[in-house]
């Protein structure tokens, strides 16, 4: 006998599904386009943390990280990593002197990711991947009972146009968990019917340039709307200039998203939001379109303003709050325009400190 337990579970698996592999390598979830975030590539991030993002054929790195401690920065704590690379340029041995380190050799070389040119469909796990010429069209999450497959719960779909990303839209079902007598066994009971979670949407124009952007996602647990939009002005070489995203928050109950998406793209939901942000993004370059400034302003008059400058072999970026200098960054660079160097300075009290210091030391195979 079994009894119904007292809650019914809405499974959102989607948010914990972030990395995904296929035969040792990551399989890209395509994203529609974020311009506004061209600055992080400033930073190479990717290549200071995995070698197999690094120019050329790296044989081996030693990467050195120093954290300064205390107000002051008086104290120090160093990290030592050491990987070991093949002509293939796939990470073969990796050390660190990080204690309970979760990194491996394996993970490493999955960052690298997978290439599909055909029509195929791909199942790792749970997961199942469906691909038409070499674009992801759909990813729906399986749910098991033990190891019996009982059914499909979420389910989201990219659709494209010229070769671009124009929609991605999740849908789920609800997923009923059943606890026998003793409340020791579980069962479930899926739903045969989809409803709509989240909807995203992008415009672009005749230049196949975005020049606006919408994300809908509906919280079912907390009954709390989320709408973002975004519009795009670019200059005559297709670079962003300007652009002014507005994040509206409301409190609704909705069955299903796709009852309303009509009325919030034209702005008839007849809701008042509890909470509303917008800010404005500004990007100048130089004569080689390199970016050299950016500054974000929100409703509340608040100024942020990053700083570039590009010399031989070296860049630096100083970041500035409400017009006062707090964090500066100078990079160094090899032959290969690797990064060999990160400084991170904080100011406190008008006073630079130095924060912590990367030092990549990158060997090649001759």
């Amino acid at each position: 006998m079994t009894v119904k337990k007292a809650t019914t579970t809405l499974f959102l698996l989607i948010a914990f599904v972030n990395v995904t592999y296929s035969q040792n390598k990551q399989i890209a979830i395509p994203k529609i386009e974020a311009p506004e975030a061209q600055l992080i590539s400033v930073f190479q991030k990717e290549k200071m943390d995995n070698p197999i993002f690094l120019n050329g054929n790296v044989k081996e790195v030693h990467k050195k990280h120093i954290s300064h401690i205390n107000p002051k920065r008086l104290k120090k704590i160093t990290e030592n990593y050491q990987y070991t690379l093949n002509k293939n340029n796939e990470v073969i041995t990796y050390t660190s002197g990080v204690e309970f380190d979760e990194m491996n050799v394996d993970y490493l070389n999955s960052e690298r990711k997978q290439i599909i040119k055909n029509d195929t469909i791909i199942n790792h796990a749970n997961i199942c991947y469906t691909f038409k010429k070499g674009k992801l069209v759909s990813k729906t999450i399986k749910t098991l009972e033990k190891t019996n497959f009982i059914g499909f719960t979420d389910s989201i779909h990219y659709n494209y146009k010229n070769n671009k990303l124009i929609e991605i839209i999740t849908y789920q079902k609800e997923v009923l968990v059943e606890m026998d007598e003793d409340e020791v066994n579980e069962s479930y009971l899926v739903s045969n019917d989809y409803f709509m979670t989240s909807f995203s949407e992008a415009k672009y124009n005749e230049n196949n340039r975005i020049e606006s952007k919408l994300t809908i996602e509906y919280d079912q647990n907390a009954m709390v709307l989320f709408v973002d939009k975004t519009r795009y002005n670019t200059s005559g070489k297709n670079l962003l200039i300007v652009f002014r995203k507005t994040s509206n928050s409301y409190e609704i109950v909705l069955n299903d998203l796709s009852d309303y998406l009509i009325n919030i793209k034209e702005n008839n939901l007849n809701e008042i939001p509890f909470e509303t942000n917008e800010y404005d993004g500004i990007f100048t370059y130089d004569e080689e379109d390199k970016v050299i400034e950016f500054e974000t302003f929100n409703v509340h008059k608040e100024k942020q303003q990053y700083k570039i400058e590009y010399k031989k072999n070296t860049s630096i970026v100083k970041r500035a709050t409400n017009n006062n200098l707090d964090i500066e960054y100078h990079f160094r660079y090899d032959k290969n325009n690797n990064p060999i160097q990160e400084k991170r300075f904080i100011y406190i009290d008008g006073r630079k400190y130095l924060d912590t210091e990367i030092t990549m030391e990158i060997n090649y195979f001759k």
